[in-house]
Formats: structure tokens, sequence, C-alpha cells
């Protein structure tokens, strides 16, 4: 049963959803970085996206990069990761709204 989400254009709410490999692009140019064929930008995909796509929100999610960037636990690395996700997020909460649905196969 998998959870899912899409992203759609705060300019056009009702809109078709954008396709998530153009959003990725969009975050790339945001942080000056190639686009790469095969991994998502700071893995934003299978981070934010999987909150996002588990029902949590903008609010939600930020928090938890707080939590962690305030962690003594966490290594330098994974504070500028999430430092990086905090970007991101103010950038999809500035231009994006988000629906998620689950989707139940048959038996």
């Amino acid at each position: 049963m998998p959870n899912c989400f899409c992203l759609r254009r705060k300019s056009d709410p009702k809109g078709e959803p954008v396709p998530l490999n153009k959003i990725d692009e969009e975050i790339c140019q945001l942080f000056g970085a190639t686009v790469h064929p095969k991994y998502w930008c700071n893995n934003w995909y299978n981070t934010i996206g999987f909150a996002i796509a588990m029902g949590d929100d903008w609010n939600k999610i930020r928090q938890r990069r707080m939590e962690e960037i305030n962690d003594p636990k966490t290594t330098a690395e994974m504070k500028e990761w999430a430092e990086y996700d905090l970007k991101i997020i103010d950038y999809l909460e500035a231009n994006y709204t988000y629906d998620t649905w689950v989707e139940i196969g048959k038996r």
C-alpha cells in the first residue's frame, strides 16, 4: 500500500502536478548543482518527499531537520545536509502545494 504525493505550483493550484524531475532541476539550480540522471539533489525526494507522502506538513518536516541540526550526536556532514534540506523545504513551501493519497492494490 504505497503512500503517494504530488506537488502543484502555488500559482496554479488546480493545475497539473509538476513532474518531480522538473522540481529537482529547480532545486539543483537553487544550489548551483548539476542535475544528476540518477540521484535527487540532496536526496530530497527520499527524505522530504517521503515525509510529505506520509502526511507531514512543512512545519513538521522543518522541525525534524532542526532537531537533527541541534542534536549533539549529529555529525558535521549530516548537519550540512539538514541545513540544505531546510533551504529545500523553504523553496518548496514558497512555490508548491502538495496532495497526498494512499493507493490500495487489488488482491
